[in-house]
């Protein structure tokens, strides 16, 4: 039985994933997982999710990177962080194709990084 929350970021592209790996600490990384390969995805984009120890450090640099991905894309927060049985807090990072119309204002990573807290400890009730 795993004796950490650990923290699963879905849809991420192979450049964010590079970004995200860097910005975390590097024992925070625990799985990265990339789609199977087949002939029916050739040529479409691939989604990654990336597994992280449910560290301290490893919260707060993911919610600075989550914060300036939003305020990259012009979109006010950019994912969804869902509880899963088990102590998994999945971040279901959404298509940012589409900028929000008007003025979108990106969560901080303050605001962020209290959401996956409370995520956690919902988790690991």
């Amino acid at each position: 039985m795993r004796r950490h929350a650990v923290l699963r970021v879905d849809g991420l592209h192979g450049i964010e994933l590079d970004e995200l790996t860097e910005a975390v600490p590097p024992d925070s990384v625990e799985t990265v997982e990339g789609p199977e390969r087949s002939v029916t995805h050739y040529g479409e984009l691939t989604l990654i999710t990336v597994a992280l120890v449910a560290s301290g450090a490893a919260i707060q640099a993911l919610s600075a990177w989550l914060s300036r991905r939003a305020a990259r894309n012009q979109v006010e927060q950019g994912f969804t962080i869902v509880v899963e049985p088990g102590g998994t807090v999945r971040i279901e990072l959404a298509n940012l194709a589409t900028p929000a119309g008007g003025q979108a204002r990106p969560s901080t990573a303050e605001e962020i990084a209290q959401s996956i807290a409370e995520a956690i400890t919902s988790a690991v009730k």
